[in-house]
């Protein structure tokens, strides 16, 4: 029988037993889960992880899918690809469900292509390409361009397409066609339409510049990088074009030198010599808004008042008393001529800056010595005439040349019979010989001012040298002579050959009546004979041209070989005398000078008493408000601006608009 205590041992000893028993069953299945049969009950297999991998028994089931054996619930690598569940369960959560890269169905443990590119999770293996986390066997852009494996691969993903033949596919290629731009930056678009996307076209918008050599910049600012714009400069011409011409795709400028390779190329520059530019040419140039985004603006120009072109004719009474002066000019012409004639280098120039020091480029483009600083003009052109009594017409001798010698040899050897000079006849006919009669005058030029033939743009002088004054008694008078000169826009100079002074008065009429008045304000007459007469003539012409003052004006001009009409792109001109057209943070020009309103139009634009040897200013106005039509190529339009002291050409220079195309120029 048993006692108490015994009864008491015997439990106690079932109970241990039982903990032991309820101990055992805890014990886990060596691969980090629980698995089904040791598990305490109830067992919920949405949360158990029988073989730790971090996908639910549920979701890993019961399958064998790589047929090893084992049950994917207790596989590590239920797919047998070599990756482990773990890595490709896509997160250690294990209520959510295992990834699935190419969202086939199939997760990707379960998935021997995971991506679904071609190539094996095998193959694949453990590496990542772009750094990004994900494996490539379940990354869709193992390279991490924007362009899936899919279309990078080609056909055969057993044969990855390697289109530079670097050695790595383009799949795993950051840059595919080797032109040093990134795939992700070039993109899978196809710009130029040639069949070949951006990040396999080593030239993707088609401009015969490489993209490696364009590069991702954006040089124009227009949202477009260089790789994929025709102009990557923004100057309205084509990169195709600019490579054709030499020029930089890249610089809209491509010398430097302040002024646009389409402006350039319109206007006839070369935009590869910095110095050849229209600015350097003295030219102005505006703009029109649509290049620029903004109206153009007003231009500064300037001039110095130093006639560029002097025609002097020399007129000889040839009767028998003047043998003494006729000879000394003939013997003294040539030499004259010469001095007054700025002397030329023989240096070709567009711009005072190429000439060496005391030098100026002058209108013909060639390097002459300073006018302002030497008395003389760079073109002198020179003619001959002569005239006796009535019964005599005035003949021309030697129409207006620039050969002086041809000028001296035309001088008569000698004089002639006669008497009655008829001064005021010979001034007015050679002035304007449609004033005379046929058998009155001879021999004239037929073209140019007057019967010698003038030069529209010189200083126009008519020297008449006697020794008597007007003895003809006809129609013809010092006035009428004057008012003939005057309305040629020609200069008279007198030179009374006799001691007596017979012709003194009437040439001092003539010159009065014509405005020929020298410095001092005196009609334009010296005194002088036989050898002095070369020496007067040569000190009064001194004189006009480097003294007498001068009215100046600005003329403008249409020009042929343009788009059209240039004068709507134009407002006005106006004096400022604080111009500072250099840039030098000086102004340029002689302040304090009269001015007045030529035109009428409210501004002042004329200069009314300027001295020789001065640098004046203005301002050139566009017509802000005038907008051009545009087309699909580059217009110009211009207009030949001329500045004239007393009518005679100071300075000439083009004003240019250009029009820009509406799209870049092919």
């Amino acid at each position: 029988m048993l006692q108490k205590f015994d009864i008491f041992r015997l439990g106690l000893a079932c109970l241990v037993l039982l903990c032991f028993a309820a101990l055992s069953g805890c014990v886990d299945d060596g691969r980090g889960g629980l698995d089904r049969d040791d598990a305490p009950p109830p067992y919920d297999p949405e949360t158990a992880d029988a073989d730790g991998d971090t996908i639910s028994d549920a979701d890993d089931g019961e399958a064998d899918a790589d047929e090893d054996g084992e049950a994917n619930l207790n596989d590590l690598d239920s797919d047998g690809d070599g990756i482990s569940d773990a890595d490709e369960a896509g997160d250690a959560d294990l209520t959510t469900p295992p990834a699935d890269a190419d969202e086939d169905g199939t997760p990707n443990f379960l998935d021997l292509d995971s991506d679904d590119n071609g190539i094996k999770d095998a193959d694949e293996g453990l590496g990542d390409v772009d750094g990004d986390g994900t494996l490539n066997a379940h990354d869709l852009d193992d390279d991490g361009d924007g362009i899936p494996d899919q279309i990078e691969l080609g056909d055969d993903p057993d044969q990855p397409v390697d289109s530079d033949g670097d050695g790595v596919p383009d799949y795993w290629d950051a840059d595919s066609d080797g032109d040093g731009l990134l795939d992700v930056v070039e993109g899978s678009e196809d710009f130029d339409g040639d069949g070949l996307p951006n990040y396999l076209d080593s030239d993707s918008d088609n401009d015969g510049i490489e993209d490696g050599a364009e590069g991702d910049g954006n040089v124009d600012g227009d949202g477009s990088p260089n790789f994929l714009d025709v102009d990557s400069d923004g100057d309205l011409i084509s990169d195709e074009l600019e490579v054709a011409n030499g020029t930089s795709p890249l610089l809209a400028d491509s010398d430097g030198d302040g002024s646009d390779d389409l402006i350039e190329t319109a206007l006839g520059t070369n935009p590869l010599d910095a110095e050849d530019n229209p600015a350097n040419n003295g030219d102005l140039v505006f703009v029109s808004a649509p290049r620029t985004g903004v109206p153009p603006s007003e231009e500064l120009f300037s001039a110095t008042t130093n006639y560029q072109e002097l025609d002097v004719y020399f007129l000889f009474d040839i009767t028998c008393s003047m043998s003494g002066e006729i000879s000394a000019m003939r013997n003294a012409a040539e030499a004259l001529i010469t001095t007054l004639t700025c002397e030329s280098s023989g240096v070709s120039c567009e711009e005072d800056a190429e000439c060496a020091s005391g030098e100026v480029c002058s209108l013909t483009g060639s390097c002459i010595e300073d006018p302002a600083n030497n008395g003389c003009v760079p073109s002198f052109w020179s003619g001959v005439g002569d005239y006796r009594d009535p019964g005599f017409p005035v003949r021309n001798l030697r129409s207006m040349s620039d050969n002086a010698q041809a000028t001296a040899a035309a001088i008569p050897g000698g004089t002639g019979s006669g008497a009655n000079e008829n001064l005021f006849q010979a001034a007015q006919c050679m002035a304007d010989p449609g004033q005379c009669s046929g058998s009155a005058i001879s021999g004239c030029a037929g073209s140019g001012v007057g019967c010698p033939g003038f030069r529209d743009g010189a200083v126009r002088v008519l020297v008449q040298i006697t020794d008597e004054d007007d003895q003809a008694n006809n129609s013809f008078s010092a006035q009428s002579a004057g008012n003939a000169l005057a309305s040629q826009g020609i200069n008279f100079l007198g030179i009374d050959c006799d001691s007596a002074n017979m012709g003194l008065n009437d040439l001092r009429s003539v010159a009065q009546a014509a405005g020929s008045l020298d410095n001092n304000g005196q009609p334009f007459v010296r005194s002088g004979d036989n050898a002095a007469v070369s020496v007067e003539i040569e000190q009064a012409l001194n004189e006009l041209i480097d003294l007498v003052p001068m009215q100046v004006t600005v003329d403008l001009e249409e020009l042929d070989g343009d788009s059209g009409d240039a004068m709507p792109f134009f407002d006005y001109v106006e004096v400022n005398e604080l111009a500072d057209v250099d840039g030098d943070g000086v102004s340029d020009c002689v302040e304090g000078l009269a001015t007045a309103d030529g035109d009428g139009d409210g501004y002042h634009e004329v200069y009314s008493d300027v001295e020789p040897n001065n640098r004046v200013c203005w301002s050139f106005f566009p017509n802000a408000g005038y907008e051009p039509t545009t087309s699909s190529t580059v217009q110009t339009f211009k207009l030949q601006v001329t500045v004239r002291g007393n009518g005679a050409i100071l300075d000439r220079f083009i004003a240019w608009w250009v029009v820009p195309p509406s799209m870049p120029q092919q």
